[in-house]
């Protein structure tokens, strides 16, 4: 009987901890967003700069949440890609005239799906 409620135990201490560790490292990731913007608008960086940067922070946040064995967000691996790779493309000289529209494809997508309630975790948000 013990060891049950020591697995329970031991259970929801994990998921308390992994959310604080969560919360933890969405602020960390707020934070080099914000440093990131402020050293745009310092060094007066050109846009595929911008995006790489933004596409680096982005993908470094869901790395470390890997490295912590935390489950990836999946949106964000997405549009970290996108930036980054968009940036890379504009330092390079090219042009990614599909950008505007690949976001506003994947906006639709998302809102369609909080519409429905799919991205809703066990239930929440949800009048099932």
């Amino acid at each position: 009987m013990s060891g049950v409620r020591d697995e329970k135990v031991e259970k929801l201490n994990r998921t308390v901890n992994d959310r604080a560790l969560s919360k933890r490292l969405a602020l960390v990731g707020w934070g080099l967003f914000l440093v990131w913007i402020g050293i745009v608008k310092i060094a007066d960086l050109p846009p595929g700069a911008v995006l790489l940067g933004v596409g680096a922070v982005t993908l470094g946040i869901q790395g470390a949440r890997a490295f912590f064995s935390l489950p990836l967000e999946g949106f964000w691996v997405v549009a970290g890609a996108i930036f980054a790779a968009s940036g890379l493309v504009k330092l390079v000289g090219g042009d990614f005239r599909f950008l505007p529209f690949l976001l506003v494809a994947a906006g639709a997508v998302l809102v369609v799906l909080g519409i429905r309630g799919r991205l809703a975790k066990d239930g929440e948000g949800t009048d099932r």
